[in-house]
């Protein structure tokens, strides 16, 4: 019994200490008040800015009045005082811009007009000339006439010309330098032995030659029995053999 009491007595104790503890609720409280109801945390309300002094909108510009110009004088623009570069580099930016344009614009139509004038005289001088182009160079009208006559009548073999026409596709007058006779002695032993002679090179009178991939020579020559041949012989490059193309008796040999 006196156990009973103790533990009535502590729990009183503890019911005091707990009514102590929690203050009473009052009526008008809401299940939203309640301590398991609110928020861990409150967030801080957003502290409005500053005002700042706004500035002022900006301003227009006033445009400047169109100030008139001045009259320009008749007299002529500046020239250059000095002939040297710099000096004209520097008296032609001294001036504005209006001016400079009219000195660049007279400088073109100067430069145009030279142009034209060298054109034009450039064309008068090929018509004056009858000049035609041949082979990288310039030759008379009656000089290629001449030239397409003696190679249409004679085959190369006389060719009697002031000057050469040109270097490839033309016949040409060559020296008789040891390759040329070397050439006219081979094209007569492949004429022995097509005919069962035993001659031999006594002189070369005359060589043309034509120039492409290879050279194509056009000899005339005396043999030792007193006659004359016409030959072609073709030359290789370096160590290529020799071709004859053609041999015969001279036609045009007592032709000088």
């Amino acid at each position: 019994m006196e156990k009973n009491e103790k533990e009535s007595h502590s729990l009183s104790e503890i019911g005091g200490a707990a009514s102590f503890s929690s203050p009473p609720c009052s009526p008008n409280r809401s299940k939203a008040d309640s301590p398991s109801s609110r928020p861990l945390f409150t967030p801080a309300s957003p502290t409005p800015p500053s005002p700042t002094p706004s500035s002022p909108p900006p301003q227009p510009i006033p445009s400047p009045s169109p100030s008139p110009s001045p009259s320009r004088s008749p007299t002529p623009s500046p020239t250059c005082s000095s002939t040297s570069f710099s000096s004209a580099l520097e008296d032609f930016f001294s001036c504005d811009k209006e001016e400079r344009d009219r000195r660049s614009r007279e400088r073109s139509r100067r430069r145009i007009q030279l142009r034209a004038a060298g054109v034009k005289k450039t064309k008068k001088r090929k018509r004056k000339s009858e000049k035609y182009r041949i082979s990288g160079q310039y030759v008379d009208r009656e000089a290629f006439d001449k030239y397409a006559e003696q190679i249409e009548n004679y085959g190369g073999f006389y060719l009697k010309m002031d000057r050469p026409l040109g270097f490839l596709g033309e016949i040409i007058q060559c020296p008789i330098d040891k390759e040329v006779i070397d050439a006219a002695k081979f094209a007569l032993d492949e004429y022995n032995k097509s005919n069962g002679l035993s001659l031999e090179l006594k002189r070369v009178l005359r060589a043309n030659g034509e120039a492409a991939c290879v050279i194509l020579y056009y000899i005339t020559f005396e043999a030792t029995d007193g006659s004359f041949y016409e030959a072609m012989v073709e030359v290789g490059l370096e160590n290529d053999p020799m071709n004859l193309e053609m041999i015969r008796p001279a036609i045009y040999h007592d032709i000088l």
